[in-house]
């Protein structure tokens, strides 16, 4: 696992206390009753979950979530990186829209995962769409949203791309990289270029094999 990047996922499930995943090491099972325990205890978890010591880690957190009036469930993901404070206000920006009745619907019609809930990865303009979906299990589909001058696409707070992880495109009518004329190396500005330009449905799903 040398030279590997290692996204570490740290879900807060409220009162049933804190776990630890990760899309790259299967046999990571862990959990404490408070975000604290787990930070003091993870670096033993970590290494008991077969993560190699030269690997290069990434930690997200994310909230699990069940939206106000409704039975969805969906987890926000912000990762603890140096454009933290960017994803910060990206995720505010999008509890906004999902407490309010009148977009939670259409922000919520994203693709669930074979467990139900809806994944939100907090973006910023310089992610790549491999480093993206690095954080998915293979399947696995997410909503990437940045936040936007507040002037740009008539008013709305927030942009979402759709993105999935080895999803088979013929299975849901997806889109390849290739096909797009993108690669894994595409970030989100770029994407978002191709997008306004009209080379791109902004409702185009993307799949990263």
């Amino acid at each position: 696992m040398a030279d590997e990047v290692v996204h570490v996922l740290l879900t807060d499930y409220g009162q049933y206390g804190w776990g630890v995943s990760s899309p790259q090491l299967p046999e990571l099972i862990g959990g404490r009753d408070s975000y604290e325990d787990l930070r003091r205890d993870l670096a033993e978890i970590l290494e008991f979950g077969g993560l190699d010591a030269s690997a290069s880690v990434v930690i997200h957190r994310q909230k699990y979530v069940v939206a106000p009036g409704g039975d969805e469930t969906f987890v926000i993901r912000i990762a603890n990186d140096e454009r933290e404070f960017d994803r910060f206000e990206a995720g505010m920006r999008l509890t906004g829209v999902l407490n309010d009745p009148r977009q939670r619907s259409q922000i919520l019609a994203g693709p669930k995962t074979p467990s139900g809930e809806q994944i939100f990865i907090c973006g910023t303009p310089t992610d790549t769409l491999g480093w993206l979906t690095e954080q998915l299990l293979p399947g696995e589909f997410a909503s990437v949203i940045s936040s936007v001058a507040d002037e740009m696409f008539g008013g709305k707070p927030i942009r979402e791309c759709i993105i999935g992880h080895a999803v088979e495109p013929a299975d849901k009518g997806w889109m390849t990289l290739s096909e797009a004329g993108l690669t894994a190396e595409t970030t989100l500005a770029e994407l978002s270029v191709a997008q306004d330009s009209g080379r791109l449905s902004q409702l185009e799903a993307l799949t990263v094999c």
